[in-house]
């Protein structure tokens, strides 16, 4: 494993926190996860990354690589804006109900409704 003082100089920079990632070979901690690090001080529908959303609700358990995954496979809503891949709490809670898993040949089972964009909305204006 690299020491800070063997990680070469990179053009780009490397911050700190990054250094500290690179010699431990753990991501960090996003800054916002940091200053609000239990589920419960993010509001439902309040957009996060996916990154946040690992460190938030799967430390050490799934990481962005997993959520990206849950997100092809259609477990995960998200919405994309300015090239950002973002999620909620709310979305992120309705991929982790469980249920029995789909048997070969037998098609997936219905999704559950979806709120509308209007609903959404909503709960959005309710939460500010």
């Amino acid at each position: 494993m690299a020491t800070k003082a063997e990680i070469p100089n990179n053009p780009r920079g490397v911050d700190g926190q990054e250094a500290d990632r690179l010699v431990s070979g753990r991501p960090s901690i996003p800054e916002r996860v940091r200053h609000r690090p239990h589920p419960d001080q993010w509001g439902e529908s309040e957009m996060m990354t996916l990154p946040e959303a690992a460190a938030l609700f799967f430390p050490g358990v799934l990481t962005t690589t997993s959520l990206r995954t849950a997100v092809r496979d259609q477990r995960l809503d998200v919405v994309e804006i300015a090239g950002k891949i973002l999620t909620n709490r709310l979305a992120v809670e309705r991929m982790c109900v469980c249920g029995p898993r789909n048997k070969p040949g037998q098609p997936p089972p219905a999704a559950a409704p979806r709120p509308s964009d209007r609903e959404l909305l909503r709960r959005i204006l309710r939460s500010d």
